[in-house]
């Protein structure tokens, strides 16, 4: 059970710091370090087809910088299709469009731990979680359920 971690390359310094935290608490992540002006869209596309196939959960780091980028949305979308986790981490205060806030919204670094405790009580999960103890009964089985629990953590609707 992976994160992908989806970002436009001018956010990469703040991906890999929430790579880094994840992984700290044992999230197991996906960054794309890949450089879509040197490869050819069709690799880059069958690439993240991929990789996205392979995990369960999608965090786009979205931020001003994310309009100018077709990647994320693409990402977006092919998740949203596959029925994955989706949950957006936003910079700067960003006004994310109205479709973004379907899903759970984390504006601080301190709310990765309230998605790594839901992450760890996904019945797509399989490993045991040492750090969230209380997270060794799967009690998440659907993504909507994940998506609704993390909003109530976070205090969204």
């Amino acid at each position: 059970m992976t994160v992908f971690i989806s970002y436009q390359r001018v956010d990469e310094t703040k991906a890999r710091s929430i790579r880094d935290q994840l992984e700290a608490l044992g999230v197991s992540t996906y960054i794309d370090v890949m450089d879509p002006l040197l490869l050819s869209a069709e690799h880059v596309t069958r690439t993240i087809l991929n990789r996205l196939r392979s995990c369960t959960h999608l965090m786009a780091v979205v931020s001003t910088n994310t309009v100018r980028s077709w990647w994320v949305p693409f990402e977006i979308g092919v998740a949203t299709e596959r029925d994955r986790r989706i949950t957006s981490y936003r910079r700067d205060t960003v006004p994310l469009p109205e479709f973004l806030q379907i899903w759970p919204v984390l504006d601080y670094d301190r709310e990765l731990v309230d998605f790594a405790r839901r992450y760890f009580q996904d019945s797509a999960h399989g490993e045991k979680s040492y750090r969230f103890q209380e997270s060794v009964q799967k009690s998440i089985a659907s993504a909507a359920q994940f998506h609704s629990a993390l909003k109530r953590d976070l205090g969204q609707s």
